[in-house]
């Protein structure tokens, strides 16, 4: 820009945000590689520009009140600004989230007159607050045949790639430091920094001490791998933790979440900013763009091999995974054939009755919420894991998390460039042999121990959840136990709460997350912290 005549004031990136608007208009967006959420007003055209970045990791909020238009970071702000007897209980949102664990679908948030700007978007709003939105980036749909790049050439790009992106990301002028939890993709980025940039740093790993539960021996053997260029720590949280900061937490969060997990997140990036650092780089996304949960991809890579009359390739799969998950191949395999025969109408009609899950017995009043088509095919799912369905809630739950502290963190597996490649990969280069995110693991086969990158047993930043309700029931029963939430079944839920810690802690938790949330957010009664 400087070299096209523009003179810059100060090193902030508003500014270069403002003289790279006046430049390219809306294109500058697609001449951006990082984050953002912005409001601009061009004062030619009399207009307010919104926008968010390609991934939606900065949230931006917006509702119309009295023909006013008021946007945020938070919702709290919004709910102060136009009074929060305002605005009316999304039902849906709380039916999706305690049904399927679904958040933050069609860019709706709890609220119904509460919308997000979705994610790789901008929008002109007039004096008249007519909108005008249009994507300037979207995910490739169609993706390559194994005949168009060879899997070799695909891994070389792919490592190149990573490299470029984490090195964009440790531009700072302060201390960046690394979460590590012993999976591939944390351990991955660790690796790149020290063995190929030759870079020292200090990582930080979480510990709790039940068995399945604690990564920290494989978090530990990364980065023991990587000798001293690595400062490895450890730091443990009781489960006491979350109910010492329980009433604040729930406030900052301002939407039910799935797993207080997030908040032993928090703690994590609250040691490193303790310690002096104000950079974290971590993980996200490694999942959602090389198709790593195989309990949601394995099912639907079938069904695209047999599609594709990919027939021996759809057995050895099959096989390929039983190996190393027999039940677990099991379910697939009956799942998968029942997917396939329901797609004669009269097979599914009369098989429901026999595979459907029953309504929750414990929500209330929800009979005119929308039952929601969901993606089917492989391709569809990861779109759609990509953006509504997983990581527009894993960016947000992040993004107040993190700047809570403050602390800043950098992800290079969302660098858009990296996204536009994976989805461009064929199906077959990310699932092989039973195996997820095969093309990462080869990429890193000469970087990694071998433990690490044949690891069977994914956890994914894993919390002893039922023991942590077991341990915490007192203090729940004090919290929520006796409110009145109109949409909830609360007697019935604590008659069940301890067959559910064992048989189905996720519901318990997911139901105990929006009665905390309705007491502190909703009611504003302050919670009982320890």
């Amino acid at each position: 820009m400087e070299q096209k005549g523009h003179k810059f004031l100060t090193s902030s990136d508003t500014e270069v945000l403002v003289k790279a608007y006046k430049e390219w208009g809306v294109g500058c967006f697609q001449k951006f590689n990082g984050t953002w959420a912005l409001s601009l007003y061009d004062m030619k055209e009399h207009k307010l520009l919104l926008s968010r970045d390609r991934i939606g990791k900065n949230p931006l909020y917006y509702t119309i009140q009295n023909n006013i238009l008021y946007w945020s970071s938070e919702i709290k702000s919004l709910l102060h600004a136009c009074g929060a007897d305002t605005f009316s209980i999304n039902k849906q949102a709380i039916y999706d989230y305690i049904n399927h664990a679904w958040r933050d679908l069609d860019n709706s948030t709890f609220w119904e007159e509460i919308h997000t700007l979705p994610a790789a978007c901008y929008a002109f709003v007039d004096n008249s607050l007519n909108f005008q939105m249009d994507n300037y980036w979207t995910i490739p749909k169609e993706r390559f045949e194994q005949s168009e790049i060879t899997f070799d050439d695909a891994k070389k790009q792919l490592r190149n790639l990573l490299v470029d992106a984490l090195e964009i990301r440790l531009r700072s002028d302060i201390p960046v430091g690394f979460a590590l939890s012993g999976g591939m993709d944390s351990s991955t980025l660790l690796a790149l920094y020290t063995k190929v940039l030759n870079r020292s740093t200090v990582s930080f790993t979480v510990k709790f001490p039940q068995k399945g539960a604690n990564e920290e021996s494989f978090a530990r053997m990364v980065a023991k791998s990587c000798g001293k260029l690595v400062d490895y720590r450890v730091i443990e949280p009781s489960f006491n933790d979350f109910w010492k900061d329980a009433d604040e937490y729930i406030w900052l969060m301002e939407e039910p979440f799935h797993n207080p997990v997030v908040h032993i997140e928090q703690l994590l990036q609250k040691k490193l900013k303790s310690e002096g650092f104000g950079v974290i780089i971590n993980g996200n996304g490694g999942d959602e763009i090389f198709a790593g949960y195989d309990y949601i991809y394995f099912q639907a890579y079938l069904d695209y091999l047999l599609r594709k009359s990919k027939y021996w390739a759809f057995i050895k799969e099959s096989f390929s995974w039983g190996d190393k998950d027999l039940k677990a191949f099991i379910r697939t395999i009956r799942s998968t054939l029942i997917a396939l025969l329901t797609y004669n109408s009269s097979i599914k009609n009369t098989m429901k009755k026999y595979v459907m899950k029953k309504e929750n017995s414990f929500l209330q009043g929800f009979d005119d919420v929308e039952k929601r088509n969901i993606p089917k095919n492989f391709n569809e799912i990861m779109i759609g894991n990509m953006g509504q369905w997983l990581m527009n809630y894993w960016l947000r739950n992040g993004n107040k998390n993190y700047f809570a502290i403050p602390m800043e963190t950098r992800s290079p597996f969302l660098d858009y460039r990296l996204v536009e490649f994976a989805f461009r990969l064929p199906p077959e280069y990310l699932i092989h042999n039973g195996w997820h995110k095969f093309i990462l693991r080869k990429a890193m086969e000469d970087l990694l121990p071998r433990e690490i990158i044949w690891r069977i047993n994914k956890m994914g930043f894993p919390f002893p959840l039922s023991e942590w309700l077991e341990s915490s029931k007192h203090i729940i029963e004090k919290n929520v136990k006796i409110i009145n939430c109109p949409y909830v079944d609360v007697e019935q839920l604590f008659e069940k709460y301890d067959i559910l810690t064992k048989s189905n802690p996720d519901l318990l938790w997911r139901y105990i997350s929006l009665l905390l949330w309705w007491k502190r957010v909703v009611l504003k009664q302050p919670l009982v912290s320890l």
